[in-house]
């Protein structure tokens, strides 16, 4: 499974988030702790796999040292194009589990999905360590992963609009904070559910092609993805589908549950305190679907 896939699945767990919020659906803890070993399995097998490369820098001759760090950069583009990929989920995922904790009031699905975010940044931050000093990569190369990732970025603040809207504490796995209130307020505007439907399709498949456009097609670790997705799905209940296995909308809830959960609005602060009044859009910005 390409981490892309992954991305997709994010991007389908930000639409419906308003309704899992609004059901006040309790994560399984079986489901979060799979979620948690999952990733801390594939975290192992990166950060082994990147310690490779200090390993090659001090055993290697100087001579030979050149030729053989662009080999590792060579056969490491999957494992680079992964990691900065795979930061969209887990940010989507977090917010996700922030978002359902403080509509139920309790402290149980957000330190676990936090503590993945935490662990992701520290493999980010080797993999930009590693651009930035390492020796080897090619200017291109190079060029197209800062592609890749300002786009991962752009990507992760349009998919946490609705989270954001439900959830104003959900800013902080923004990239930009100013941005993702800009597309949280487009995302509001849209009241429509039909409307909202088509954007975020729309919106994935935009994201899809852009994606596929930053990377070479391969996966560093497709097993662990698989087990990763699976893991996320297990995370919402059996009351989050209907007959034919469709995640339910906010408008369902709006007819099955009048004057309880479906009537809850998200939160009216929109700007939180720590945000500042210096970061809030003064004009209402276009939605930027090719990124």
């Amino acid at each position: 499974m390409h981490c892309i896939e992954l991305a997709e699945l994010a991007s389908l767990l930000a639409h419906h988030s308003p309704m899992l919020v609004a059901m006040r659906v309790r994560i399984a803890e079986n489901a979060l702790v799979d979620y948690w070993v999952q990733c801390r399995k594939r975290l192992d097998r990166w950060h082994a796999r990147l310690g490779d490369y200090q390993t090659l820098e001090s055993a290697v001759d100087a001579p030979r040292l050149a030729s053989a760090t662009r080999a590792w950069w060579a056969a490491h583009q999957a494992l680079i194009d992964e990691i900065l990929l795979a930061e969209i989920h887990v940010r989507v995922f977090a917010a996700t589990a922030s978002a359902i904790d403080a509509a139920t009031h309790s402290q149980e699905a957000s330190p676990i999905a936090h503590n993945v975010f935490l662990a992701h940044l520290d493999a980010r931050n080797r993999v930009m360590r590693l651009l930035l000093h390492g020796r080897g990569a090619s200017v291109e190369q190079t060029a197209q992963w800062n592609k890749l990732r300002r786009s991962t970025e752009r990507w992760t603040d349009r998919l946490l609009a609705p989270l954001i809207a439900a959830d104003s504490q959900s800013i902080v796995y923004a990239y930009d904070p100013a941005r993702a209130h800009a597309y949280a307020i487009e995302w509001r505007e849209e009241s429509d559910p039909t409307t909202q439907r088509l954007s975020a399709t729309l919106g994935r498949m935009s994201m899809r092609s852009t994606l596929q456009s930053r990377v070479n097609g391969r996966t560093a670790t497709p097993h662990s993805n698989r087990q990763i997705a699976d893991s996320i799905l297990s995370c919402l209940s059996q009351q989050c589908f209907d007959d034919l296995g469709i995640m339910r909308s906010s408008a369902h809830l709006r007819f099955v549950q009048p004057g309880d959960a479906g009537d809850r609005k998200p939160t009216s602060n929109l700007f939180p305190s720590h945000i500042g009044d210096n970061l809030k859009p003064s004009v209402k910005l276009p939605t930027r679907w090719f990124l």
